[in-house]
């Protein structure tokens, strides 16, 4: 069954897709009445635009085998996921070096969600040790890099790798700012 395969290591998440800006108001959604303006009602903003939901799987597709990542695609399938959003951890692609790309490791992930239909989020994240500002060193996996420029450049290679793949949506989480303002090193 898909939630037992999944249980523990996704977030949902449901996505209005479409190429009009929300205009949604408090007091508009279902049941809710055409306001006396001649406003389109929720039915009408939301025509031609289609709902889906995607499923978050950090980074546990990129160390599956093949075998588990195709069950992990067909449950999501089952359940009618059409996002997929998916840790593109950094540390994982260069964990030794900047010299050193080792994407096969997350190819296969983009290339499992592609043959089943499904659409991509990475979420390009926790830099290298190699990489990371040393004044946040007992901060955790989420570091801030100490270059932003060499940041910029790996997600500029993942762009470019990706995006002939069909992956054009992206989010970028590579920060010290879930510390509170006491803990961070940068406090004064």
């Amino acid at each position: 069954m898909a939630v037992a395969v999944l249980a523990g290591s996704v977030t949902v998440a449901v996505v209005l897709t479409g190429s009009e800006p929300s205009t949604r108001r408090p007091d508009s959604g279902v049941g809710a009445r055409t306001p006396e303006s001649g406003a389109p009602s929720a039915p009408a903003r939301t025509a031609g635009r289609k709902w889906g939901f995607g499923l978050s799987f950090g980074d546990s597709l990129t160390w599956m085998t093949d075998a588990e990542r195709a069950r992990a695609m067909a449950d999501a399938e089952e359940l009618g996921v059409h996002w997929l959003r998916v840790d593109l951890s950094w540390r994982n692609i260069q964990p030794d070096s900047p010299d050193q790309y080792l994407w096969e490791r997350f190819a296969p992930v983009v290339d499992a969600a592609r043959a089943h239909g499904l659409e991509v989020l990475p979420t390009l994240s926790y830099t290298p040790r190699w990489a990371a500002d040393p004044r946040c060193a007992g901060v955790g996996p989420a570091r801030p890099p100490a270059n932003s420029d060499r940041f910029a450049e790996f997600a500029r290679q993942a762009a470019e790798r990706y995006s002939p793949k069909g992956v054009h949506t992206w989010e970028i989480c590579v920060s010290c700012s879930a510390l509170s303002p006491p803990q961070t090193p940068f406090a004064s």
